[in-house]
This record gives structure tokens, sequence and C-alpha cells, in this order.
């Protein structure tokens, strides 16, 4: 029997919105009179988009990957798949709220 996530139908709610709030933070990669002339190419040449594209890739895509088979792409020697869901629904809790006060605290010190 192959080992799964314990997630619950909270942590897939908490994980969507975390997505939703990542992918709509790319607006602050770039000023309003910059966002027309550089478009989607603003994000990799920003810092602001250095961090977003960070925190794609090691949070969203990573849990998609552990997801999937968590057997094979664990990286600690404590199995993923004996967390309780309760947990992981904590974890994502916590990242979605790491990014939002991280694009709050960009968005305060950049546009103030």
């Amino acid at each position: 029997m192959e080992p799964v996530l314990q997630s619950t139908f909270l942590t897939w709610i908490t994980f969507i919105l975390t997505v939703l709030v990542w992918a709509y933070s790319y607006k602050l990669a770039a000023l309003k009179n910059e966002q027309p002339k550089w478009g989607w190419r603003i994000v990799p040449m920003s810092v602001f988009g250095c961090a977003w594209i960070a925190f794609g890739v090691t949070y969203i895509f990573r849990y998609f990957v552990l997801a999937y088979d968590p057997e094979l792409y664990r990286a600690t020697q404590y199995p993923l798949w004996f967390m309780p869901g309760d947990r992981l629904t904590e974890i994502w809790l916590f990242i979605g709220l790491f990014w939002g006060v991280f694009c709050l605290g960009f968005y305060i010190t950049n546009r103030y």
C-alpha cells in the first residue's frame, strides 16, 4: 500500500486560498507605471518577483509533488504521511499568513 498524505477538506481549502493570494500578489512586483511597459517580464527582474517565484517553487510546487508521491519525495526522517490532516491544515494556514504578511510588509515599505 502506497503512503498518502492525510489531508482534509480544510487542508485543500487553505491550500487553494494560499495559491490564490500568491497568484494575485504578482502585481506587487512592479509599480503601476511599470506594469504596462514590462508586463509579465517584470516578475523575474524584480526582488519581489524573485521571492514570488521562490515561494511558488518552495511551497506550492513542492506540496503538489509531495501529495503525488510522499514516499519518493520525502526529505526528512519523519514520514509526512504519519502527520494528521489537521496539522497539514495548520501548516498551510501559517504558510498563507506568512505570504500575506510578507506581501503587506512589502507593499507598506514600497508605497509609503
